[in-house]
C-alpha cells in the first residue's frame, strides 16, 4: 500500500510575503495499522524538519535584506556576536558604506598581522601576506587614504608579555544560538585570557559584551579574565598601542549582552 505525509505552513517573517512551503513525501510500505501509523508519522516529521529549515533559511535571508552587515556562521545558522550587540547601532551609519568598508578593512589587515605574529613572532608588511590582499586594494584605491603605519603589537607584547594558546578561532554557544570569531586567548598575568585587538576607537561597553559572550561558550570554560588591547596610534600615545583594559565584572556584562540577544530574537524571530 501506498502511505503519504506532508506538511506545509506560513513563513510570515520571511523572504517572501507569507511564503507557504509544501512538503511531502509518499512510499511503498506494508505492515500492520500501528507500523503504518508510526511510519506515517516518521515521514510527518521529516517533512516538518525540511519546512523548519526553509523557515529559518528564508529568515535569514530577510534579515540580511533589511540589516546590511548581520552575519551568520554555518552550518548552524547561529547569528554572530557583532550583529547581535550592533545590529540596531545608528552610530555606524554616520558613515558611509563605502567608508565602512574601507575602515573594515583596515581592522581586518591589522588583525591578520596580529594572528601571524602570534604565531611566528615576526610582524610581516601586509603585501607580504595573500589573505591581506584584497583588503589592501580597498584600502589603496579608498577615498579616505587610511593608513597601517604605527600600530605596534610586537611593542605592546614587549611590555605585556602574553603566552598565546590559540588565534582566530570560531566558538558558538549553542544554547543562545550564537557565534563569533575571537581574537586569541592565552596567558597573561599568569590567567587564562581572552584578547581582544580593538584598532579603533573603543567603546569599552560593547567590547565588554562581546567578549564575555565568548567567555561563556564551550570552548572557553576555563578563561578566568578577559582583556582588550588597544592597538591604535593617537595625538597621546605615538607607541602606536595602550595599556590593556580589563574587565572586572564579567556577569554585569554576560546579562547585558543577553538583552541583546532577546532583543534581537524579537526583532528577527531568530
Amino acid at each position: 500500500m501506498k502511505i503519504t505525509a506532508q506538511f506545509t505552513g506560513v513563513i510570515s517573517t520571511g523572504e517572501f510575503e507569507n511564503e507557504r512551503p509544501l512538503f511531502a513525501l509518499e512510499e511503498e510500505f506494508s505492515g500492520r495499522d500501528v507500523e503504518v501509523k508510526n511510519r506515517q508519522m516518521e515521514l510527518y516529521d521529516i517533512c516538518r524538519g525540511l519546512f523548519d529549515i526553509v523557515q529559518k533559511e528564508s529568515t535569514i535571508k530577510k534579515i540580511q535584506q533589511l540589516k546590511e552587515g548581520i552575519r551568520f556562521y554555518p552550518p548552524e545558522n547561529y547569528v554572530s556576536v557583532t550583529s547581535v550587540i550592533g545590529w540596531d547601532d545608528d552610530q555606524k551609519y554616520k558613515v558611509t558604506p563605502e567608508e565602512l568598508i574601507q575602515y573594515g578593512s583596515r581592522g581586518s589587515i591589522i588583525h591578520k598581522l596580529a594572528e601571524v605574529y602570534a604565531k611566528t613572532k615576526k610582524w610581516e608588511k601586509p603585501e607580504d601576506v595573500p589573505e591581506c590582499y584584497p583588503d589592501l586594494v580597498i584600502l589603496n584605491s579608498g577615498s579616505l587614504n587610511l593608513s597601517l603605519d604605527g600600530y605596534n603589537l610586537p611593542a605592546f607584547l614587549e611590555k605585556h608579555p602574553i603566552k598565546f594558546l590559540s588565534t582566530e578561532t570560531v566558538v558558538k554557544n549553542h544554547e543562545h544560538k550564537y557565534a563569533g570569531r575571537q581574537d586569541a586567548k592565552g596567558i597573561y598575568e599568569n590567567k587564562k585570557t581572552l584578547v581582544d585587538y580593538k584598532t579603533g576607537d573603543i567603546d569599552e561597553r560593547k567590547c565588554f559584551k562581546q567578549l564575555t559572550a565568548y567567555w561563556r561558550c564551550p570552548e572557553n570554560e576555563d578563561v578566568e579574565q578577559i582583556m582588550v588591547v588597544p592597538l591604535r596610534p593617537t595625538h597621546k600615545t605615538k607607541q602606536g598601542y595602550s595599556k590593556p583594559i580589563i574587565c572586572d565584572n564579567k556577569e554585569k556584562y554576560w546579562s547585558l549582552f543577553l538583552r541583546d540577544r532577546e532583543s534581537f530574537k524579537k526583532r528577527f524571530n531568530i
